[in-house]
C-alpha cells in the first residue's frame, strides 16, 4: 500500500495514517484495544522519531521514540498531573539528564543525573518541606559528597554521605534565628568526622558564643582528649568524659575557676531558666538575663538574708555604671557576667560576716553555692514570675510601673548617688528596687479590693465613684464579671500613687 489509509488488525488494534510499500511509514496514529494510543512518526512499521503516547489512565509521553520505546528526549506526565519528568530517556527508562516534579505546583523536584530510572550521579532535590540536597547520588539515595540544607530546622551539612547518612568528614552548621534581645550573632558549627550520622572521631565545634572545642568525639559528645577555648579566652587542655571536663590532678586552673567549672552545668541551667521568666521564649534559647530576672534569682536564693539589700548588691556590682542605670530592670547580662556577679557577692557576703573574713574567694563561692544557690535556685517565688500566664500579663505593665517608680526615686546620698525609691512610700524606710516595688503592686492587686467592697450597696458605690473618679466603678464591674486581670489593669496606676496601702506590706515584703 502507498499513501494514506486505515489498517484493522485481528487483535483489535487500529492504525490510521501513511503507508509505504505496505508498511506503516510516515505520520500516523496507532490505537491498541486497551486504549493506549501512539500518534507521531512511523518508520518501517515501528513508531520511531517524534510522537505522543497516551495511556487510558490519562498518563502521557511526548518526545523521541525508537522502535516503539521512549528513547531520547521527552516529557512524561502522570495521570493526576502531580508527577512529570522532562529529560533524557534510554530504552524506556529515565536515563541521562532530567528533571522530575513531584507536585503540580513544582515546589518538590529533582534535577540531575539518572541511570535506569534511578537518581545516580550528581543532582539537586528540593523536598516539599523546602529542604534541599545538592550532591552525589547512588541508587536513589544521598551517597558521596553533598550538601543538605534543612530549612525546617535551619541547619546545613556539607560533606560525605553513605547510604543516605552523614558518614565521613563534613561540616554541620546550625544557623540561629535572631530575635530582639538575644545575645549572639554567630552560629554553631561542627567540622570533623561523622559515623552513621553522629559526631564521632576527631572534630572541631565552634560555638555561637565564641567558645571552641577541638578534640575527640563519641556518640555526639566530647569524649577523650581535647582542647576547649572558653568564650573569655581561657584554655583547657585535657580529658573529657561524656561531654564534661574530667577531674584529674593536672587541672591547671586556680581554685575559684575550678570551683566555677565544677558547677558550670547547673549554673548554666539556672541562667537559662531565669532568663526565660516572663518571656515567650527564643527559638535558639539565647535570651539574655535581665536585671529584673537577676533580682528574682537573688531573692529566691536568699542573698538578701545576709543583711544586704538588693539595692546594695546593685551598687557592689555596678561601680563603673552610669547612676541612672544602676537599678534599671531592663539592663542585661551575659552568662559570664552572671557568674562574675555571683563570685563578687559571695566574697562580699563572706567578708562582712565576722567569722568568715579569712575565707578564700573559692571557699566563699562554694559556700554560697552549697547554702544558697543549689538548695533554692529554680524554686521561683514572689508575685511576678511563679505563674507564667500571670507573669506574661503583668509584664505588659512593666513600662508604666517603671515610669511611676522613677517618679518616686530620689538620688542616693552615697556614691554613686543613683536614684532609688524609699520604702517610706510604702510605710517602710528602706531602699526599694523596682522588682520589690512591682511585686508589691501585684500583691496589692489580689487584696486591695475586698469581698466587702463588692457587697456594698449600689448607692454607696456611686458616691465613691463620684468622689474618687471612675476607676473604682470600673474595678467593681470587672470583679463582678469575674475578670480580676481587668480590675488590675484599670486600678494599677491609681494604687501606685496611693499612700494608704497599709502595713500588710511589711509582712508581704518580709515573706518574699
Amino acid at each position: 500500500y502507498e499513501g494514506e489509509g486505515v489498517a484493522y488488525f485481528k487483535d483489535g488494534n487500529i492504525y490510521r495514517g501513511m503507508f509505504s510499500e505496505g508498511m506503516m511509514h510516515g505520520k500516523g496514529k496507532y490505537t491498541w484495544k486497551d486504549g493506549l494510543t501512539y500518534e507521531g512518526d512511523f518508520y518501517m512499521n515501528f513508531p520511531m522519531g517524534h510522537g505522543i503516547y497516551k495511556w487510558s489512565d490519562g498518563s502521557q509521553y511526548e518526545g523521541e521514540v525508537y522502535k516503539a520505546i521512549r528513547h531520547g528526549h521527552g516529557i512524561f506526565t502522570s495521570s493526576n498531573q502531580k508527577v512529570s519528568y522532562v529529560g533524557d530517556w534510554h530504552k524506556g527508562t529515565r536515563h541521562g539528564k532530567g528533571v522530575i516534579y513531584y507536585n503540580k505546583e513544582g515546589t518538590s523536584w529533582y534535577e540531575g543525573d539518572w541511570i535506569s530510572n534511578k537518581k545516580e550521579g550528581w543532582g539537586v532535590q528540593c523536598f516539599i518541606s523546602g529542604n534541599i540536597y545538592e550532591g552525589q547520588w547512588k541508587n536513589n539515595i544521598f551517597h558521596g559528597m553533598g550538601k543538605m540544607r534543612w530549612l525546617t530546622s535551619n541547619e546545613e551539612y556539607a560533606g560525605q554521605w553513605e547510604n543516605g547518612i552523614q558518614n565521613g568528614s563534613g561540616t554541620h552548621t546550625w544557623f540561629l534565628r535572631r530575635i530582639p534581645g538575644t545575645q549572639y550573632s554567630l552560629r554553631n558549627e561542627y567540622v570533623g568526622n561523622f559515623v552513621n550520622g553522629i559526631r564521632q572521631g576527631q572534630g572541631q565545634f565552634y560555638y555561637a558564643n565564641g567558645a571552641m572545642y577541638d578534640g575527640e568525639w563519641k556518640n555526639n559528645k566530647k569524649h577523650g582528649l581535647g582542647k576547649f577555648v572558653f568564650k573569655n579566652g581561657q584554655i583547657y587542655v585535657g580529658e573529657f568524659v561524656e561531654d564534661q571536663i574530667a577531674e584529674y590532678p593536672n587541672f591547671k586552673y586556680d581554685r575559684v575557676e575550678y570551683a566555677v567549672l565544677r558547677n558550670l552545668t547547673v549554673l548554666r541551667k539556672i541562667y537559662k531558666l531565669y532568663s526565660q521568666l516572663g518571656s515567650d521564649g527564643s527559638p535558639d534559647n539565647t535570651l539574655l538575663m535581665t536585671k529584673l530576672q537577676f533580682w528574682r534569682f537573688l531573692k529566691d536564693c536568699k542573698f538578701h538574708h545576709y543583711s544586704i539589700t538588693l539595692s546594695e548588691m546593685d551598687r557592689i556590682l555596678t561601680e563603673n555604671t552610669d547612676a541612672e542605670e544602676v537599678h534599671s530592670p531592663h539592663s542585661t547580662m551575659l552568662l559570664r557576667t552572671f557568674l562574675t556577679n555571683i563570685i563578687y557577692l559571695a566574697y562580699h557576703i563572706c567578708q562582712t560576716e565576722n567569722q568568715e573574713k579569712n575565707m578564700s574567694l573559692a571557699d566563699c563561692f562554694t559556700k554560697v553555692m552549697v547554702q544558697n544557690i543549689l538548695p533554692h535556685a529554680t524554686n521561683i517565688k514572689g508575685f511576678l514570675f511563679p505563674d507564667a500566664q500571670k507573669a506574661s500579663y503583668a509584664i505588659s505593665y512593666i513600662e508604666k510601673s517603671w515610669h511611676i517608680y522613677r517618679i518616686y526615686c530620689m538620688p542616693n546620698t552615697f556614691h554613686p548617688y543613683e536614684p532609688t525609691m524609699k520604702m517610706r512610700h510604702f510605710l517602710l524606710l528602706m531602699n526599694l528596687t523596682f522588682l520589690e516595688f512591682f511585686e508589691a503592686l501585684l500583691g496589692c492587686a489580689s487584696i486591695c479590693v475586698t469581698e466587702e467592697q463588692i457587697k456594698q450597696s449600689e448607692s454607696e458605690l456611686l458616691k465613691r465613684e463620684e468622689s474618687q473618679g471612675s476607676s473604682i466603678g470600673e474595678v467593681t464591674a470587672y470583679l463582678k464579671e469575674g475578670q480580676p486581670e481587668h480590675a488590675f489593669q484599670v486600678s494599677a496606676v491609681k494604687w501606685c500613687h496611693k499612700t494608704y496601702i497599709s502595713l500588710f506590706l511589711v509582712q508581704f515584703l518580709n515573706f518574699i
